[in-house]
């Protein structure tokens, strides 16, 4: 059931390449400079090959990932504390961000929230910024931090990365994308074989289903940033989102 008006959207739109760092020792290692980090590398197993940067030190671990992803995590959470506010957390990130120079104009507030619980009381508050590109959100482009007692980091992670432009492509219609969403719930998420996958969705099996925001928004793939529609509301009472390509493939 679609309780929503589709969104006015352009004929075409960039899509961009991903531009991923090459992560070695030395970059790992800068980003641990960069973020006032003091702590040893761990090393890796005989003939394991290496599947991340891991930094520790007696309070904190620092994991830089092989494609780029950072996340900066307290071993354990304070033994007690105020916990601030949640707009005074959203200003912490914000500060902690601009602080380290990942802050800029085109992160936007994606969400805040209780992150953590210690017995039956809220622990630890995550606020959520969303990269955006000429103010369309990149869904999975988010930079998080969790604030704890007395406004101290428990956690911050980062799947942000430099971008550049690659080519416009025209896009399929919203009621095209709505037809693409519907055939994959109805094949029970089955991709027909020799077909691109058009289609991502976190639920597949349910009775009803309630469609009550259609969005236009960036997608962060592994080697590209491109245009998809997003489907959110309800199916049997559960949170549902749905992801349908944007582009054109076909040319017309």
């Amino acid at each position: 059931i679609l309780k929503t008006a589709m969104p006015l959207v352009p004929e075409e739109l960039m899509v961009y390449r991903v531009l991923k760092p090459d992560v070695d020792e030395k970059f790992a290692r800068r980003i641990a400079d960069n973020f006032g980090f003091d702590g040893e590398l761990v090393p890796t197993k005989s003939g394991e090959p290496r599947m991340a940067y891991v930094f520790t030190n007696d309070t904190h671990i620092l994991e830089v990932e092989l494609d780029g992803s950072i996340r900066l995590y307290r071993k354990n959470l304070p033994e007690s504390g105020e916990l601030p506010t949640e707009e005074e957390c959203i200003a912490i990130a914000e500060n902690w961000l601009r602080s380290h120079g990942i802050y800029s104009a085109d992160l936007k507030l994606a969400g805040v929230g209780v992150s953590l619980i210690r017995g039956d009381k809220p622990a630890a508050v995550g606020v959520s910024f969303m990269r955006s590109i000429d103010g369309i959100p990149i869904r999975n482009a988010i930079a998080y931090v969790s604030v704890t007692y007395d406004g101290l980091i428990q956690e911050v992670m980062l799947t942000i990365y430099d971008v550049k432009p690659y080519a416009a492509f025209k896009l399929k219609t919203p009621d095209t994308a709505l037809k693409i969403l519907k055939a994959y719930l109805d094949s029970g998420g089955i991709t027909p074989e020799g077909q691109p996958r058009e289609c991502i969705a976190n639920y597949i099996l349910f009775k009803r289903l309630i469609v009550r925001n259609v969005t236009l928004e960036y997608f962060l793939g592994k080697e590209y940033v491109q245009p998809v529609y997003v489907f959110q509301g309800e199916a049997d009472g559960e949170e549902f989102i749905g992801i349908v390509d944007a582009v054109n493939r076909n040319g017309s």
